[in-house]
């Protein structure tokens, strides 16, 4: 079996076979292949489980770099472990346990993997999102891809507010007004970030989905 990536995996027992094909179907990846020659393809959400179950079954074994060592390393860790510093213009704002959240996102973004951030109300999910996104910016200076971040409305100026008080170096727009007024905001953005609510992303969804996005935030994501 083949992953993403070209790693190899190896089967000597069909129960092992079985164990990893029940993975695949509740992935939603198809076969392009018979099963003598099966070339399923398993996402990088799948790849610490699939490292467990190599480590507990004998008859798996994974062919590949060190990568998805270090990747199930991290994620076990929850952070990787050179972690860098926060931005400068956090480090002496943010909590531990905020820079601890910041430090787990850089590292899902490595990975290219997407997270839940739960903390308690009034802990600072915002703080730490828009530290990530701080992050990112400051290190592209070239292809700066857009953010978008889509929450209920009555929150859409507390995200600017969090902006213009800590990051006064990030860009953003508030995606509202007209339909013809809002076609033109996306179309002329030059911005870093677009904060728009759960309802006018429904309803012109149309616009958003030609756009390659660097994050896509979703506060309150219940909604």
């Amino acid at each position: 079996m083949k992953l993403d990536d070209e790693r190899l995996v190896y089967f000597s027992g069909k129960e092992s076979f079985d164990q990893i094909d029940s993975l695949l179907d509740y992935s939603g990846k198809q076969s392009s292949l018979s099963d003598e020659r099966r070339t399923d393809l398993l996402t990088n959400y799948n790849l610490s489980y699939l490292y467990v179950v190599a480590k507990e079954n004998e008859n798996i074994r994974l062919d590949g770099d060190k990568y998805l060592e270090k990747m199930y390393t991290d994620l076990v860790r929850r952070s990787e472990e050179e972690e860098g510093k926060v931005p400068i213009s956090l480090n002496n704002v943010m909590r531990s346990y905020q820079k601890i959240g910041f430090f787990w996102m850089k590292m899902l973004r490595k990975h290219h993997l997407g997270g839940l951030l739960a903390d308690d109300m009034g802990l600072g999910k915002t703080l730490q999102s828009l530290a990530i996104l701080s992050d990112y910016y400051e290190q592209q200076n070239q292809d700066r891809k857009l953010s978008l971040v889509v929450c209920p409305k009555t929150l859409l100026f507390n995200w600017a507010i969090e902006i213009e008080k800590f990051h006064p170096n990030l860009t953003y727009i508030i995606y509202e007004g007209s339909k013809r007024e809002r076609t033109k905001l996306l179309e002329d953005n030059q911005s870093d970030i677009i904060i728009v609510s759960y309802s006018l992303v429904q309803m012109d969804i149309d616009n958003f989905l030609p756009h390659s996005y660097a994050y896509i935030i979703l506060d309150e994501a219940q909604h």
